[in-house]
C-alpha cells in the first residue's frame, strides 16, 4: 500500500505543475498598430557581362560552314564571311578564252546546309562576291581575316536561306541539245561578272602559269563571300 500511496502522490504533484503553465504569449501588452516599428532592407548589386571569344578552329574540321551575320542589341553583331577556292581542272591546264568568245554566264553555287538561326520571315540578306587578294588555303583557323580585292564581282539578295530538306531550286541546264528545267537541291546561286573571268583566264595568260596547281592558284587567288 505504501508504494500505491507514493505514486499517487507523485501523480498529483505533476498534475499541479503542469495546470500551473499558462501560454506565454499572454505576456505583456499588445503593441498598438501605429507604433509598430517595420523596416526594409534594400541592396544593390552591379552585374558586368562580357562577351569572350571562343578558341578558334580550323575550318575544314567543319561538316557545315557557317556564314551569314546576326545583330543582336545586347550582344552585338556576329559576321561569318565565305573565303573560297578556284578549283584547277583534273586533266591539263586551264582553258583560256579568247577575246572574241562569248561567255554565256558564271555562276557560284554553294549548297545550303541543313541548319539556320535567325529571323526566317522578315529579313533580307544582300551579298556581294570578290576576289581574294592572297591565295586561298584550305584548313586555316575561322579567326583568319583574308585580304579582299574592293571590286565587286557579284551581287544578290535573297530572302532566306533554304536550309530545308524540302526546299529545291529550278535550274535551267542545256541537256541533249535543248534547254530544260530541273529540280535541284536547295542551293544558293549568285550570278558573277563575266567580263571579270574573261579577264581571268584570258588567252593573253602564260599557259604554263596556269598549267601547275601552284601556279594555277597563284593566279586566280580565290573567292570571298560576304
Amino acid at each position: 500500500m505504501r508504494n500505491h500511496t507514493k505514486d499517487l502522490l507523485t501523480l498529483l504533484i505533476s498534475l499541479f505543475v503542469l495546470g500551473g503553465c499558462t501560454n506565454p504569449s499572454g505576456i505583456g501588452l499588445d503593441v498598438d498598430p501605429d507604433d509598430q516599428i517595420t523596416g526594409d532592407i534594400i541592396d544593390s548589386l552591379t552585374l558586368q557581362a562580357v562577351t569572350l571569344l571562343d578558341d578558334s578552329t580550323r575550318s575544314s574540321s567543319f561538316s557545315q560552314t557557317a556564314f551569314g551575320w546576326f545583330d543582336d542589341p545586347a550582344i552585338g553583331k556576329t559576321v561569318a564571311d565565305l573565303a573560297l577556292a578556284i578549283g584547277k581542272p583534273s586533266s591539263g591546264s586551264a582553258p583560256r578564252i579568247r577575246p572574241d568568245a562569248e561567255i554565256d554566264s558564271v555562276i557560284l553555287v554553294l549548297p545550303f546546309g541543313r541548319e539556320y538561326f535567325g529571323d526566317t520571315v522578315n529579313t533580307t540578306f544582300p551579298l556581294q562576291v570578290r576576289q581574294l587578294k592572297e591565295v586561298y588555303t584550305d584548313g586555316t583557323y575561322s579567326t583568319k581575316q583574308w585580304s579582299v580585292e574592293e571590286e565587286v564581282i557579284g551581287t544578290k539578295t535573297v530572302p532566306r536561306f533554304a536550309y530545308k530538306l524540302s526546299d529545291s531550286v529550278q535550274v535551267r541546264k542545256y541537256i541533249d541539245g535543248k534547254d530544260s528545267t530541273i529540280k535541284d537541291i536547295p542551293q544558293l546561286r549568285i550570278s558573277l561578272s563575266a567580263e571579270f573571268f574573261r579577264s581571268l583566264f584570258s588567252n593573253t595568260v602564260d599557259s604554263a602559269t596556269l598549267s601547275t596547281e601552284a601556279g594555277f592558284n597563284n593566279h586566280v587567288k580565290g573567292l570571298y563571300v560576304s
